[in-house]
């Protein structure tokens, strides 16, 4: 029912303003020319603020959408969010029916694998350097983790906590990680 509600509709779900509907726009445009690189099935980019109150966005691999909040179609922290959404993409990442731990064990693997794939995605069609790639990964994890106050609070299922992407993304591409957890207050005595 759903799927016959969104065909034909404009991919915002929810009011945008201009520079939203333009972080939009070239959602779509990075996801067609991904998609068609990585030779898998092209994606609709929705904006909606229907996800989890944790999620800054989700690929629905059944339907081959992706769905990002508005406030995340702009600044810095879009272009890790689209392209981590896209490294599920291309790397064909399904839901399965496992049990819980099983389960849990395999959404982490996915979600370190589409953080690289994050990173090779903005190299290879946003123009920007490896290192530069990692930098936008690495602030948007710490950010993330301070957030949280370094503690599994409000996590999806099966996700790794932020600082442990940021430091096997970083080792995965033999990079030292920068520092992540928050720094801690100092008491005054």
């Amino acid at each position: 029912m759903l799927a016959a509600v969104l065909v034909g509709c404009s991919a915002a779900l929810v009011p945008l303003t201009p520079e939203q509907s333009a972080g939009l726009e070239e959602a779509q445009r990075v996801a067609d020319r991904v998609t068609r690189a990585y030779g898998v099935p092209g994606v609709r980019v929705y904006a909606t603020s229907g996800l989890q109150p944790t999620s800054a966005a989700a690929y629905l691999s059944r339907f081959d959408w992706i769905f990002i909040r508005p406030e995340r179609l702009t600044g810095n922290r879009f272009l890790v969010v689209l392209t981590h959404e896209l490294g599920h993409v291309t790397l064909r990442h399904r839901w399965v029916d496992l049990p819980r731990e099983q389960l849990r064990a395999l959404i982490a693997d996915q979600e370190r694998a589409a953080n690289r794939r994050g990173v090779e995605i903005m190299v290879r069609f946003l123009g920007i350097t490896e290192r530069q790639a990692l930098e936008h990964y690495a602030t948007y994890l710490v950010t993330a983790s301070w957030t949280r106050k370094d503690r599994a609070v409000f996590l999806p299922f099966g996700h790794p906590l932020p600082c442990e992407q940021l430091r096997d993304l970083w080792a995965s591409f033999g990079q030292p990680p920068p520092p992540c957890e928050a720094p801690v207050p100092e008491t005054a005595e």
